[in-house]
């Protein structure tokens, strides 16, 4: 009974203050033995949650960068986050709210995650979206971060990835995720082959 509450307060919670800020590597606590078998029921294989991502950027200064990531669940409490944002400009066309940047959001089958990157001083510091995913007990956004060594210049704006997700009453955690670096497969050349002596007939002296 505990376990199926815990939705169901923190959907009430999200209702109550509209953004909620998202603890980063959240981990599920072990149920006790007793609902193991419920929560073998209720799990299920890893599948790709439904999202749309805008890519945007916030000064170091701000709330949000400094606040890190956070949930929205109306649109008054988005507006505020959102108005200290600039948008990527690599960032592809996406749907607006007419005559302004802001993206058509439906509070009544979507909600908001804001993920800003507070984490980087310099150019260097990568940081890209990689998947969002749920094992019906959570869903987890997936962030790839790598680190390059030159040409490393400063910077006065940080990332910020406006994750637009269908909404749900599981918890929703942030996870980072490394590079994987492949294992070279060494490249086998065919052995050069060896051609067989052709044997040069000896000539048999005649007597005359």
């Amino acid at each position: 009974m505990k376990d199926r509450l815990v939705p169901v307060l923190t959907a009430l919670l999200f209702l109550v203050v509209g953004c909620v800020d998202i603890n980063q590597n959240v981990q599920i606590a072990r149920p006790s033995d007793t609902n193991l078998n419920q929560v073998a029921t209720l799990k299920c294989p890893l599948r790709p949650y439904p999202f749309k991502l805008i890519k945007a950027q916030g000064a170091g200064g701000s709330q949000l960068v400094r606040q890190g990531p956070t949930g929205c669940f109306d649109q008054a409490s988005f507006d505020t986050y959102w108005s200290n944002l600039t948008i990527d400009p690599t960032q592809e066309a996406y749907t607006t709210v007419q005559g302004t940047t802001k993206p058509q959001i439906d509070w009544t089958t979507q909600q908001v995650l804001f993920v800003p990157v507070g984490q980087v001083d310099n150019t260097c510091k990568k940081f890209a979206p990689v998947r969002v995913d749920t094992d019906c007990l959570q869903v987890t956004v997936w962030m790839l971060s790598s680190t390059e060594t030159t040409n490393c210049e400063s910077i006065s704006s940080y990332p910020v990835f406006v994750y637009v997700l269908s909404k749900t009453t599981l918890p929703v955690n942030f996870q980072w995720d490394q590079p994987s670096t492949p294992t070279p497969t060494p490249s086998v050349s065919p052995e050069a082959s060896t051609p067989t002596p052709t044997a040069t007939p000896t000539a048999t002296p005649t007597t005359p």
